[in-house]
């Protein structure tokens, strides 16, 4: 499966491991970042083996997480391409170079407040 999308880069391969709903897949490989935009959340069917049109399906993941409706959550099959929008402020921080990037995505919420080491102590550590 191929997720494109603020996901540490722009696209990466993940091994398939079976049928499994998308919202599971992008929670399993960290696939909802913070910049991602949840209301984009498209999955790519090519289709290519069947010599069929490829089939586009529009997750909404709203519905899914705060009304426990599963109608959009596609179960992913093997060759699918999964692809989550990104806010500006995600895209911009990638034109950055490293050094202001981190500070630019820690700055405007894009990296958890965990990561941060000069930040607040992790949630559950001592301090």
């Amino acid at each position: 499966v191929v997720v494109y999308g603020p996901i540490r880069g722009r696209a990466r391969v993940v091994p398939f491991q079976g049928p499994e709903p998308v919202l599971t897949f992008l929670k399993r490989v960290g696939g909802l970042p913070p910049g991602s935009k949840l209301n984009q959340v498209y999955v790519v069917r090519p289709n290519v083996a069947l010599a069929a049109r490829p089939q586009v399906f529009r997750v909404n993941v709203a519905a899914v997480l705060v009304d426990g409706d599963s109608r959009t959550d596609v179960t992913l099959q093997a060759s699918d391409q999964v692809y989550v929008g990104e806010t500006r402020q995600s895209s911009l921080s990638r034109l950055l170079p490293d050094w202001l990037g981190t500070a630019y995505r820690r700055f405007t919420g894009l990296l958890p407040d965990d990561w941060w080491p000069f930040g607040k102590p992790a949630r559950g550590a001592p301090g």
